[in-house]
């Protein structure tokens, strides 16, 4: 009937057909899709309608979320952790933390470029902008290929989220963060940001400088080497964490690397602040603010992969083969996924099921099972929509589920 909202049929979801495949020993489509039809003449039509696609037939995708089912994922391996990641899980050594507060103040000397490439999406495709190699000369007047591109909240907006190593965030993993970028040209100076959220202030140099000049969001148009010390502070960019995910209120002193002395003295420094997190949402988020270089992203990507966190999704950009492809515009901003085109639900299957597991183990000892903080349910227990077949089908012919 017109106005007659119709049920969705009954259909297993993301962690129960990962369970099954796990138990079944299942690899191939075809495999899972003809247990299906066996369950179906047994009148259970659940798995069946996790495997169809148009027209009844297999899904196109089947293959591919078997394989993801069959892939180690890093939200899962948080609640397992490996042997090489036993050194992680202690609290860090007297020693280790001497060798690190060395390397932080034996930091990298600045330098105007990194090596890469910097594409710009228009409505013909890609366009390049600029090549950035080390040691290649800056030209004083800015052209079209040596234009610097910048993101902020106000502007291009550009955000990554990224998965802690172990699903350990705490103050000692940022220090770790922190001394890692002051080992990049590019990042060189970089320490804790003031803000309330915290996060990444990256000192302004002379080419991010110009760059600003050339937008007009700079507050002055005098040269670099004119501005005070307190200009160039002024001019800093940041990258902050995002409030409630992934945020350390900790405040740098006044002085001038006083927070490589004091961050490792402080108490909360082996403290993770996603210890009540469920595993699938252990993440942190870093956003643009003060205008970021493009460089600026690029550089602290390979931080991350030295730090072994897992990047999960950039905002405004994608970075493929060392290439940062620009996909924002001041009045829009896309995300993209980190190498997987499947669902976040089918993702999650594998930290779903090991969180269940956890939260029993809670249960069983008296405690109250992980908070979920973006929902009333994990993602693994999500449904697939149904294909639109479904939907043109007349309501006589749609069986009452």
């Amino acid at each position: 009937m017109p106005g007659t909202k119709r049920k969705a049929p009954p259909c297993l979801s993301h962690q129960e057909v990962f369970r099954l495949v796990k138990q079944k020993k299942i690899h191939l489509a075809e495999e899972l899709f003809k247990h299906a039809q066996e369950l179906s003449a047994g009148n259970d039509d659940r798995l069946l309608n996790y495997c169809s696609g148009e027209g009844g037939a297999m899904k196109q995708n089947l293959q591919r979320s078997i394989d993801t089912f069959w892939t180690p994922d890093p939200a899962a391996s948080i609640l397992e952790p490996s042997s090489l990641d036993a050194a992680h899980l202690k609290a860090m050594c007297p020693r280790r933390i001497l060798e690190m507060q060395r390397r932080a103040r034996r930091q990298a000397p600045a330098a105007a470029s990194i090596e890469g490439q910097v594409l710009v999406k228009t409505t013909r495709g890609f366009k390049r902008m600029r090549d950035i190699e080390i040691g290649k000369k800056q030209p004083r007047k800015s052209s079209s290929k040596d234009q610097v591109l910048l993101f902020d909240h106000f502007g291009r907006q550009a955000e990554v989220v990224f998965r802690p190593r172990c699903g350990l965030w705490r103050l000692r993993d940022f220090f770790e963060v922190l001394t890692a970028c002051r080992q990049n040209s590019t990042l060189s100076g970089a320490e804790p940001s003031s803000a309330p959220e915290g996060g990444v202030r990256i000192p302004r140099q002379e080419v991010g400088w110009r760059a600003m000049v050339d937008s007009g969001v700079a507050k002055s148009a005098k040269q670099f080497s004119e501005l005070t010390v307190g200009e160039t502070s002024s001019a800093a960019a940041e990258l902050r964490f995002g409030i409630g995910c992934g945020s350390l209120q900790w405040h740098p002193g006044a002085k001038v690397d006083e927070w490589i002395e004091a961050m490792p003295k402080d108490p909360a420094f082996e403290s993770d602040s996603l210890a009540n997190t469920t595993a699938e949402e252990k993440l942190v988020r870093l956003w643009a603010k003060g205008h970021v270089e493009d460089r600026h992203w690029l550089a602290f990507l390979r931080v991350l992969e030295e730090c072994q966190h897992v990047v999960q999704q950039t905002k405004g950009f994608r970075v493929d083969k060392g290439v940062l492809c620009v996909t924002s515009s001041k009045g829009r901003a896309t995300c993209h996924k980190s190498a997987s085109a499947v669902s976040f639900g089918l993702l999650s299957a594998q930290a779903s099921d090991a969180e269940a597991k956890v939260n029993a183990s809670r249960q069983q000892k008296g405690l109250p099972s992980r908070m979920l903080m973006l929902g009333n349910n994990n993602s693994g227990a999500h449904r697939p929509q149904m294909p639109r077949s479904f939907y043109d089908k007349p309501a006589a012919a749609i069986k009452d589920a």
